[in-house]
């Protein structure tokens, strides 16, 4: 019965391969094939040759499994004879690859290690001035100052008005590493989460204007004061805002600043011109002096702190800069035509590296090849 289930699971898998090939396999389907496939990949490129791929279909039919293959191509039709063709490959392989599983626990192997890349973690730097720094770790607990105006628990870092001579007081920083994310809460109530690799910058006591200074992407919720408006400065523009939720990406070396505005109002300036985007647009400032107003899925630019990747036609560059910083890897594009390449699609944020680089490997033209801490991308 060993063999049976082993399988039946193959079909199984090979039948989410087909549905996704043909634009049908559910969110849940396609976590679940990335995942299996990253457990056993090594094994996929042993044995997945035409002779072993005939062998094992041979296997599995003998099983009296024969109803799976007809069923798949009366799915894709007449008109999809090639995909067919592929989706059959896919699911052969698929179902090859739990063969040899079978094999393999038949003679008391042991599967080899895969490399596992894990994804960042809570932590940051508090800066206090040019000379006090204070590592935080994930989940750390405690008051961080001796003034007790700031204070951390849950992976939020709460920042209250200090008492004492206000205007003596140094400027505050949080500064997350690659790999790193957290939460904080600034003097005014406006809250804040930092991407990986990312600086805010603040004064302890806001004056008439709330400014603070980013680096890096933030998601904002920002407490309405209309006397003082808040300000965010990024490396191109002036984010001038009274009370709203929006997320702004500004990484030095990228090709564009984006501020994508969720609910309320805000007033952007680059350069000489002022813009203002509506709720569910995205302004995007480019190197070249470029700016463009587009309408975007604003709930979606802000995923990432609730555990999302979400691409929407990006560019497999940009991509891999993102999960560059958040797994704090170093990526390298044997082929440099590859960055160009396109994707659209919702990952884990939480996965583990080989599990996302496999589910770009299945609707991309290319190969991750993962030594330690290097990610290199080959065209395929």
């Amino acid at each position: 019965m060993r063999n049976k289930h082993f399988f039946h699971d193959a079909i199984r898998k090979g039948m989410i391969a087909g549905r996704f090939f043909t634009g049908r396999a559910t969110g849940e389907e396609r976590a679940d094939l990335a995942e299996w496939r990253a457990g056993h990949e090594s094994l996929l490129e042993e044995i997945a040759s035409p002779e072993n791929l005939k062998a094992g279909l041979d296997e599995y039919e003998a099983l009296g499994e024969r109803r799976a293959w007809p069923e798949l191509q009366a799915r894709v039709g007449r008109r999809g004879r090639r995909l067919y063709r592929r989706v059959a490959s896919t699911a052969a392989a698929v179902a090859l690859c739990a063969t040899g599983i079978y094999l393999w626990s038949r003679t008391d192997g042991e599967p080899r290690e895969v490399t596992s890349i894990a994804p960042g973690t809570y932590r940051a730097t508090l800066h206090v001035g040019d000379e006090l720094v204070v590592p935080i770790g994930e989940n750390a607990s405690g008051v961080l100052l001796p003034d007790s105006s700031v204070v951390v628990e849950n992976n939020l870092m709460v920042h209250k008005i200090p008492p004492g001579r206000q205007e003596a007081l140094p400027d505050r920083a949080v500064v997350t590493p690659r790999g790193g994310e957290f939460a904080l809460v600034l003097p005014d109530g406006t809250r804040a989460w930092l991407n990986a690799e990312s600086r805010l910058g603040f004064p302890a006591v806001f004056g008439d204007e709330r400014v603070v200074t980013l680096s890096g992407e933030a998601y904002f919720e920002v407490a309405r004061d209309e006397r003082s408006p808040f300000v965010v400065m990024t490396g191109r523009a002036r984010v001038q805002v009274l009370g709203t939720s929006f997320n702004a990406c500004a990484y030095p070396g990228d090709s564009r600043e984006k501020i994508t505005l969720e609910e309320g109002s805000i007033e952007v300036r680059v350069g000489e011109g002022e813009y203002r985007p509506l709720p569910g647009e995205q302004l995007s400032a480019w190197d070249d002096g470029r700016v463009t107003v587009t309408a975007v899925d604003a709930g979606k630019q802000g995923a990432w702190r609730e555990g999302k990747f979400v691409f929407e036609r990006d560019r497999l560059d940009d991509i891999m800069n993102r999960l560059a910083r958040w797994y704090n890897v170093q990526v390298v594009f044997a082929d440099a035509r590859a960055g160009q390449l396109h994707f659209s699609g919702e990952l884990n944020r939480y996965s583990n590296l080989e599990r996302l680089l496999d589910m770009l490997e299945l609707t991309t033209r290319v190969e991750f090849v993962v030594e330690e801490t290097t990610v290199t991308i080959h065209s395929r």
